[in-house]
């Protein structure tokens, strides 16, 4: 019986870096994709019940910044909590400590960090603190507040006062919704959704009041708008000289004023260009839901639809189904097909395309009164297209294949890398070397194959981001029967996004009653430990400097 533990891979953060990163901490997705935290001192995801600002936090004194390396020229975060003592550090691409600042908080402050002339500043609400001697551009920024309420990481400086990267608004979480029924206007509020039954009841947040957040580089007076998808304008207020703060938006006023249905977003007009997550402004009496969460280009959404008793009078209403993207436009509209007896059920189907953007979707399904032409958004359900083919932005994958044990380089292996509709076909010429000959654009969903006679096959899947033009891929495939002695446990040292080999990584199989073992990865990224006892369950993990380690796996030997 084979007992070869093969393709133990260890994800060690390396990931390359992008223009910048923008987060508001409203979903969880902000925390949970991207964060990470001191051991010992982790950091938790509070979401406000009550529909108002969510953000990250700690009863002790934690500390977060993202999990992958971003070379940065400016970075801030929002502190909506008062604290006295809290700091922010530097630290190169190696986790090396570059520079750390101590400052005291006030509610609602922003604090920011520039790269000016080869040193780092710090500023409070606009006012210099603090400055460094000469330092390398930081690769990572760790905020050590108790509670964040917003941050950003860019990766440029300067920037001017309009700059949409200085911009942060908070708006409610998915699943939150303002509502002014088309039956019973005197129902109207700022909702949650019913969390069980889609055509449930949904909870009463507040009848008058919606809390949204801001944060912004100067304290100068600007105008904060609850605008429409077209940026129409329908409550607005001044900041005053505030660097952040929070707004409850007087809804009384709001639903009087008769706003077209739709989806709202909180921003400063004036010069910023960067809007909240969507609101969306809805009247009941339908559900809509897509069949996944998550597509990409040339998947099928499905969408299931439902009108409930006593919304359903074909002699009033006509209704319709449609799309919405991120940028505000409809890419589908199509009547429902609904069924003629209760319950009042349909389904529609879109096709992504090409030409489609990423990012969040908003199918919407939609009641047109027939005596005056007013739209009603009855109900909305979101979705995410995660990669598409219309980037302008190409890329290339070049590298060696080689032989795990040996790290012999391997000639006439193939590599197929496929993307939508594209595949490219290569084979390795006598070097073992191979080289992408097709059109292959960023943001989408690529995955390239690898296999030779005699080897595991192997594959993986991910979507390089705009500006990666050129990646250096070598690959390992290991030998369908490998060479090992007794009960062995090995495989090989990858990180991520792209699945680079690791060499000179430190591997650690560690048994409590048994002992420890430490093996070194070889140039190919492969480890092997043999002569294991049989029937012991080891914890493995990765190191090496430079990188952070792997998850701890847990994996039984056990042999014939």
């Amino acid at each position: 019986m084979k007992n070869f533990i093969s393709a133990l891979i260890f994800l060690m953060f390396c990931i390359t870096a992008v223009q910048g990163t923008s987060l508001t901490f409203q979903n969880y997705y902000d925390f949970a994709a991207q964060i990470q935290s001191t051991v010992g001192q982790p950091y938790v995801w509070v979401q406000n019940a009550s529909g108002g600002n969510s953000y990250i936090g700690d009863a002790a004194f934690g500390n977060f910044m993202l999990s992958y390396p971003l070379s940065m020229k400016y970075a801030a975060i929002t502190t909506p909590t008062a604290y006295a003592d809290t700091g922010v550090s530097l630290y190169d691409d190696s986790l090396n400590l570059l520079h750390h600042f101590h400052f005291t908080t006030s509610d609602y402050q922003r604090v920011e960090i520039k790269m000016i002339g080869g040193a780092a500043y710090i500023f409070v609400n606009g006012v210099e603190q603090d400055h460094s001697g000469a330092i390398a551009d930081p690769s990572y920024v760790l905020w050590a507040p108790r509670t964040g309420d917003d941050a950003i990481w860019g990766s440029s400086y300067p920037l001017s006062d309009s700059s949409p990267d200085k911009y942060i608004f908070g708006g409610p979480e998915n699943g939150y919704f303002l509502l002014k029924d088309m039956l019973n206007p005197a129902t109207s509020g700022f909702y949650r959704a019913n969390l069980t039954d889609p055509l449930g009841a949904p909870t009463l947040i507040s009848a008058t009041g919606m809390t949204t957040t801001f944060g912004k580089g100067s304290g100068t007076a600007e105008t904060l708008s609850l605008t429409d998808f077209g940026g129409a304008a329908y409550q607005s207020v001044s900041t005053g000289t505030a660097y952040a703060g929070n707004t409850t938006w007087d809804l009384t006023s709001f639903f009087a004023a008769s706003p077209p249905y739709g989806l709202y977003a909180v921003s400063i007009p004036s010069g910023s260009y960067k809007f909240s997550e969507r609101i969306p402004y809805i009247s009941s009496g339908a559900s809509i839901e897509f069949d996944a969460l998550n597509y990409t280009t040339g998947d099928t959404a499905t969408m299931d639809y439902e009108i409930s008793d006593g919304y359903y009078d074909t002699g009033t209403y006509s209704y319709h189904v449609s799309i919405i993207n991120s940028q505000g436009s409809e890419i589908y509209d199509q009547p429902a097909t609904l069924t003629a007896v209760s319950p009042y059920t349909g389904s529609d189907s879109y096709v992504w395309a090409d030409s489609d953007i990423t990012g969040q979707h908003y199918g919407v399904i939609w009641a047109h009164r027939l005596s005056d032409g007013e739209e009603f958004a009855m109900n909305y359900d979101i979705c995410n297209l995660t990669s598409t083919s219309n980037s302008t932005s190409t890329f290339t994958i070049h590298g060696y294949v080689k032989d795990a044990e040996t790290t012999n380089i391997i000639d006439d292996a193939n590599i197929v890398v496929t993307q939508g509709s594209t595949v490219d076909i290569n084979m390795t010429d006598v070097t073992g070397y191979y080289s992408t000959i097709s059109t292959l654009y960023s943001n989408a969903t690529t995955t390239i194959y690898a296999s030779s006679t005699g080897y595991d096959s192997y594959s993986h899947t991910f979507s390089p981001p705009d500006g990666i033009t050129d990646i250096p891929l070598n690959i390992t495939l290991l030998s369908s029967t490998p060479t090992y002695t007794g009960l062995a446990l090995g495989g090989i040292v990858r990180k991520p996004p792209f699945n680079i080999t690791v060499d000179d990584a430190s591997v650690v199989i560690q048994n409590g009653s048994y002992g420890s073992y430490s093996v070194t990865t070889n140039s190919a990224g492969y480890y092997i430990k043999n002569t294991l006892p049989n029937n012991y369950l080891w914890d493995v993990w990765g190191n090496k400097s430079g990188y952070y380690n792997s998850s701890v796996y847990q994996i039984l030997v056990v042999g014939t």
